[in-house]
């Protein structure tokens, strides 16, 4: 009997080790594209669209034919809970803490990569599935991260979202020695001469492996925002309660192109690459503070966002941490409404990402099982 559908329990995400067009090799494993899975991942989808032209002439109403003018894109969306940096670094960022969170993808040593998704029979579990007969796979070839964006709110556990576009997308019956879905930029068709193996699918729980960070093991720590931030305090005694954080990398990509063949030669990012952080606090003390002061002292403000393991007393040891450095106000909004509970204030702030060498600008990551 057929599968009548398809539930969150039969799937799992992995992603490949080395970049989409590399092979990673190991003891018994020489040739192929080893993967990682991505821990406590709560979503995954993918869409296309092909761009087609209509071919038609004089004398004739109905098309003679739609011609595909470009290569489509291949869209896909990840989110997973974040642990300790395990999954950043497996996406392909740096996440050392001494060096640009995106170093590795600026110098392409660590993009595009390879994604796929383990899908099993119904009924049963991805973790710990080792009948290959029944299972299959769906694959992204040559996928970069177009967006991330971590997410702090209270009540909830933190999440991250990835967006990535991708040039292929493939779907195999079985996981076991599969074509990679990778494919060549100069001509568009599939790299030969590599495979993948699914691995089998883990719960990723250990001795030093928390289930997930809590909200209230999540703090803000910061520099001087008190300088920017007007009628608040960002610091000290009067702090005030912060609500969300949200931290952005927008990673927009180009397809270069030229004629002679349907596919892009390069994806490159956009620049300049300009992340940003949204933070949402509620109003309390007032602070002493003008606009027209910041015009004239406009200093940059460095903050950190530090999440820690679970304990009783909030001072578990540090699972990840986010360095904003040289980060500048953006906006301001303040509201308040009879039924609202206390006044809000929504702070925009904005930074920019340098070189890989640049360890003065832009975001900087680390994490407890970082490699």
């Amino acid at each position: 009997m057929g599968r009548n559908r398809i539930l969150y329990q039969s799937q799992a995400v992995f992603i490949s080790s080395g970049t989409a067009n590399s092979f990673a090799f190991t003891s018994g494993n020489s040739g192929q594209n080893l993967l990682l899975q991505v821990p406590r991942a709560q979503s995954f989808s993918h869409d296309f669209t092909i761009n087609r032209q209509d071919v038609n002439q004089l004398g004739q109403l109905a098309r003679v034919d739609s011609i595909i003018t470009e290569a489509p894109t291949v869209n896909a969306s990840l989110q997973y809970y974040p642990l300790d940096g395990f999954a950043e670094s497996a996406l392909g960022f740096f996440v050392k803490g001494n060096v640009s969170c995106l170093s590795g993808i600026l110098s392409k040593s660590t993009d595009p990569k390879n994604l796929f998704c383990l899908v099993t029979s119904e009924g049963a579990d991805a973790v710990g599935n080792t009948n290959s007969g029944v299972n299959g796979v769906v694959s992204l070839g040559n996928a970069s991260v177009s967006n991330i964006a971590w997410n702090f709110a209270v009540g909830t556990i933190p999440t991250c979202d990835v967006t990535f576009e991708a040039l292929n997308v493939k779907y195999d019956t079985g996981t076991q020695n599969i074509a990679s879905p990778a494919v060549a930029l100069e001509n568009g068709r599939p790299v030969t001469g590599q495979t993948f193996s699914i691995p089998v699918a883990q719960t990723y729980t250990g001795t030093n492996i928390i289930s997930a960070i809590k909200p209230g093991d999540v703090t803000l720590e910061i520099n001087n925002a008190d300088a920017t931030a007007l009628g608040i305090f960002m610091s000290g005694a009067n702090a005030v309660p912060v609500q969300s954080i949200n931290i952005s990398i927008p990673l927009a990509r180009e397809n270069l192109n030229r004629l002679g063949t349907l596919f892009s030669y390069a994806k490159v990012e956009t620049y300049p690459i300009t992340p940003t952080v949204q933070i949402e606090v509620l109003q309390t003390e007032l602070k002493s503070s003008a606009l027209s002061n910041v015009l004239c002292n406009d200093e940059f403000t460095n903050f950190s966002v530090v999440c820690r393991e679970p304990n009783c007393q909030g001072t578990g040891a540090v699972a990840m941490r986010f360095d904003i450095r040289r980060a500048k106000l953006e906006s301001q909004n303040q509201s308040n409404a009879v039924g609202q509970n206390a006044a809000t204030v929504s702070l925009s702030y904005s930074c920019t990402i340098g070189g890989p060498e640049d360890n003065i600008n832009g975001i900087f990551i680390s994490g407890k099982n970082a490699f």
